[in-house]
C-alpha cells in the first residue's frame, strides 16, 4: 500500500485496485503522510500559530474551537498574513531605505543625489503612480535643498537619543 501512495496514488485508488477496506487505506494514508512529512494538519498548525498575530481571530478560533479549518478558511487565513507581511514591509520600506519594496512600487529619489526620499513611495505601474513619478522629475531632497537644515536635523536627532 505504502507503494502505491510513494508513487503518488490517493486512497480512492488503491481501494479501488485493491478493494481493501476505506477505512484501513484512509488510516495508513494518513500515516504515510505523516512520516513523509506531509501532514496537512501539522502544516495547518503551524500555520494557525504564526497568524495568530495576524488579526484572524474568527478563523483562529474556528480551527481551536473544531480542531480543523476548511479550504476557503485556510485560503482566508493565508491571503491575511499575505496582506499583513505586505503592508510590513511597505511600512518598513518607507523609513529604511535599505528594505526590499514589494512588487510594482518604487522610491522617489532626489534628482539631485539619487538617494531615496523617505516617505516618498509610488504604485509605478499605476496611472497615477506614472504620472506623480512624471510631474515630480526635479524633485531634490531635504540634504540637497537646505544641506545647513539637514545637518542641524541630524545633529538634533542624534542629541535625543540616550548617551551611553
Amino acid at each position: 500500500m505504502y507503494g502505491e501512495f510513494k508513487a503518488g496514488k490517493k486512497p480512492v485508488d488503491v481501494i479501488a485496485e485493491y478493494g481493501y477496506n476505506p477505512d484501513v487505506v484512509e488510516f495508513e494514508y494518513q500515516r504515510f503522510m505523516r512520516l513523509s512529512g506531509k501532514d496537512f494538519d501539522a502544516l495547518l498548525k503551524y500555520i494557525v500559530i504564526d497568524c495568530k498575530k495576524y488579526f484572524a481571530p474568527y478563523l483562529i478560533d474556528r480551527y481551536y474551537g473544531e480542531g480543523q479549518l476548511q479550504n476557503e478558511d485556510i485560503y482566508d487565513l493565508l491571503m491575511l498574513k499575505r496582506e499583513n507581511e505586505w503592508l510590513s514591509r511597505l511600512d518598513l520600506s518607507m523609513i529604511d531605505p535599505t528594505e526590499t519594496l514589494p512588487s510594482n512600487v518604487v522610491k522617489l529619489k532626489c534628482s539631485s543625489c539619487n538617494t531615496p526620499i523617505p516617505g516618498a513611495l509610488l504604485g509605478a505601474t499605476y496611472d497615477i503612480g506614472i504620472s506623480i513619478r512624471n510631474q515630480y522629475i526635479n524633485l531634490r531632497c531635504l540634504r540637497c535643498t537646505d544641506p545647513i537644515s539637514f545637518d542641524k536635523l541630524y545633529e538634533n536627532a542624534f542629541e535625543r537619543l540616550p548617551h551611553r
